[in-house]
């Protein structure tokens, strides 16, 4: 909801938003590294997905996708598009993206260590560039797993669609994600994690919603006989006169949609 995040910045033209559960996340590190070391690895989290998820944005803006807004929580970020990519390679690109910010952050990080190796943080003894290296090698892992709603599912997808068909790469990716979720449940009781059980329970979520849009979609589009009850699902765009065209604001400029007049010339040429 939007009264649980602040904006704070625009990044060519996407906003950038804070969700208020990042307090919870914050709070936690430094009982366990600090003051100073834990508000360090929120701050290295919070920049890393954000260039993360700016990987994934700026490669679909360019392949015609609009990007609503990115928003960071505890357990990650998401960028919010209007679509992705339908067709495979395109998918396979604004998928690929995200991780190939984390493997650049993640090898900066660790041969800044290298280079740095007595560098430490005042409370701790930990280096900060190996922390930001760590960190980005542990999303790059993550995001890679091959299962929705993780980057590497999109990947997944994009590689078995031209074979299988979008439908059935998107019931394989997502019931990869959902095997997966358990696993992540059962092992956040053994010993209790409550962030890690937060995971599984965002990921088995997520996976779900997006076989269900899959779905929907292709029911849609095939002109399945309940397609109007699936329609229910989606906002339909308000109609546009004939002698109009809508024209949308550039992402994230503020103001509505606006429709204007077309101006016939029937001059001679």
């Amino acid at each position: 909801m939007s009264w649980q995040t602040y904006r704070i910045a625009t990044v060519r033209g996407i906003p950038l938003e804070l969700h208020l559960s990042l307090v919870i996340a914050a709070l936690w590190l430094i009982s366990q590294f600090g003051w100073i070391t834990g508000l360090f690895i929120q701050l290295c989290l919070l920049v890393s997905i954000a260039l993360h998820e700016l990987g994934h944005s700026l490669v679909g803006m360019r392949l015609g996708c609009r990007v609503r807004r990115i928003v960071l929580t505890f357990i990650g970020g998401a960028a919010q598009m209007e679509h992705i990519p339908s067709r495979p390679l395109g998918e396979f690109l604004m998928a690929a993206a995200g991780p190939a910010v984390s493997l650049l952050l993640g090898l900066t990080g660790l041969l800044g260590g290298a280079y740095f190796p007595r560098l430490e943080l005042p409370d701790s003894k930990f280096n900060p560039f190996m922390i930001l290296g760590v960190l980005n090698i542990g999303l790059l892992l993550f995001n890679l797993l091959p299962a929705f709603p993780m980057d590497g599912g999109r990947i997944l997808r994009a590689v078995l669609t031209p074979r299988f068909g979008r439908l059935q790469a998107t019931i394989f990716a997502a019931r990869l994600g959902r095997i997966l979720a358990v696993l992540m449940g059962i092992r956040a009781f053994f010993p209790f994690n409550l962030f890690l059980l937060a995971i599984a329970f965002f990921v088995f979520t997520a996976a779900g919603q997006e076989e269900l849009a899959v779905r929907i979609q292709e029911a849609t589009r095939q002109g399945h006989p309940f397609a109007p009850l699936f329609n229910l699902f989606t906002t339909p765009e308000p109609p546009v006169a004939p002698d109009q065209v809508e024209v949308s604001p550039p992402p994230f400029r503020r103001g509505r949609r606006e429709r204007v007049d077309l101006e016939v010339d029937d001059s001679p040429p």
